[in-house]
């Protein structure tokens, strides 16, 4: 992410060095850059084009959201490096270790997938072909000779697609390593509440319920700053996937063979099975959270019966205060509140795709 320009390191006493701030100010102008590029080629390129407005909001809003990626979490990215600290204390406090695999394989799938979506972008073009498209790219003010269209229009690609994909697989690989990180401590939490259930020395002591409670409430805490800071990256995310696969759909069944999709067929499949694998890989990793959730307030159930059958004599106000935290529903994250991450909401969201894509598909047809 830091390549990117979000610098979400641990935070430490020392300053940030001269070269990592002119990194980040030279990242933060290419982006400013890349936007500015992408609302100049809608007005000179687009407008005059024969594409109807549909195929170009199709193109640009990738390019948008990566965007505003970037902006939301350049803006939070220290309040996200103490997310991270504090996640790294409860794993301390839980004694649980982080599985260096799952950095190994985030990092390769943030350069692979890239890298793939590349290569899907540049099958073999015609020399007419690469030369109207680098017109394109360069707004029209550069008409080079034939011989070195494709070469700079695969150098055009690479950047382009590294833009739209890398940031945004950075931040779902981050955010599906933190759901399950969370999920993790949620039922180490649990596992420990149960262990004090069947100890029976120590199961019916209001001071070990109330640690229980206590540590309980911490984690939710934290899941809060990870719903605060994400949710909405996320909700763009998904709402970006969604849409490439609901496209992959239509796009199948549609006639492009007089349509400018056709030399970007496969790019687009590629984009819509991507889409497909990452939404659920969220949807499932966020429901988990939910799952482990309910499992330490089923824990908090059992607790609390072996408190209120016990002979501990405990006043109105606390036996109060432990009946509202055992009745508050479990913790579910959330795409900036528009929908929550359950495992009903995965089967609604992929039925709802292709029910839409199949009556789209009818109305084409």
């Amino acid at each position: 992410m830091f390549l990117c320009g979000v610098d979400v390191r641990k935070i430490t006493r020392l300053s940030t060095s001269k070269c990592c701030l002119v990194y980040q100010r030279c990242v933060a102008f290419f982006w400013i850059v890349y936007i500015l590029h992408v609302i100049a080629s809608y007005k000179i390129g687009d407008n005059s084009s024969e594409q109807t407005v549909k195929e170009i909001l199709a193109r640009k809003i990738p390019d948008v959201i990566a965007f505003l990626i970037w902006l939301i979490l350049w803006n939070k990215q220290r309040k996200i490096s103490v997310l991270l600290n504090d996640i790294h204390c409860l794993q301390l406090a839980f004694k649980m270790k982080f599985h260096f695999l799952w950095a190994q394989l985030g990092t390769i799938i943030v350069i692979a997938v890239p890298s793939i979506a590349w290569l899907t972008m540049t099958q073999p073009f015609v020399e007419e072909g690469c030369r109207l498209l680098v017109k394109y790219y360069t707004l029209d003010l550069f008409d080079l000779s034939r011989v070195q269209n494709c070469n700079i229009l695969y150098f055009i690609m690479a950047w382009n697609q590294f833009t739209i994909y890398t940031l945004r697989t950075c931040v779902v690989v981050l955010y599906i390593i933190i759901c399950c990180l969370m999920r993790n401590v949620l039922n180490a939490h649990s596992e420990n509440g149960s262990q004090k259930i069947s100890n029976n020395s120590s199961s019916s002591d209001y001071i070990c319920l109330n640690q229980y409670f206590t540590t309980y409430d911490n984690i939710i805490e934290c899941l809060k700053s990870l719903e605060k800071l994400m949710s909405f990256p996320i909700f763009l995310i998904q709402i970006s996937e969604c849409f490439s696969i609901f496209y992959g759909f239509v796009i199948k069944d549609y006639d492009i063979r007089k349509s400018w999709m056709k030399s970007f067929s496969i790019g687009i499949a590629y984009d819509s099975i991507l889409s497909l694998i990452s939404f659920l890989c969220v949807s499932f990793a966020a429901s988990s959270i939910h799952e482990a959730s309910k499992n330490a307030k089923e824990v908090q159930e059992k607790m609390l019966k072996r408190i209120l059958t016990s002979r501990q004599q405990r006043n109105n106000q606390e036996l109060l205060r432990l009946f509202i935290t055992r009745t508050s529903p479990p913790f579910t994250l959330s795409a900036f509140g528009f929908f929550h991450f359950t495992r009903g909401m995965i089967l609604s969201a992929v039925g709802s795709v292709l029910t839409y894509s199949l009556l789209i598909i009818q109305v084409l047809k």
